[in-house]
């Protein structure tokens, strides 16, 4: 990933670009697609403390830009 000012100094902009930054939007637009407020990847998931977070596993989806279908997780409210 690359964060910062991307550009020439009279036009500059500051932005982040990159696999990570992609995974995300594409993530992001699947929250519509599932009907869910939160959706995280598999191996976001997979660092949260289950014992203070209840990660609820999905499924895997395809994500346009990958080869391999992501795993994706949501987080349920008690």
């Amino acid at each position: 990933m690359v964060l910062g000012a991307v550009g020439i100094a009279q036009r500059s902009d500051f932005t982040a670009i990159g696999d990570t930054v992609n995974t995300a939007a594409r993530l992001e637009g699947q929250c519509k697609e599932l009907g869910l407020d939160i959706v995280l990847s598999g191996q976001t998931a997979a660092l949260l403390p289950r014992s203070e977070f209840n990660v609820l596993d999905l499924a895997e989806v395809s994500i346009r830009g990958r080869q391999q279908p992501v795993a994706v997780s949501t987080l349920a409210i008690d």
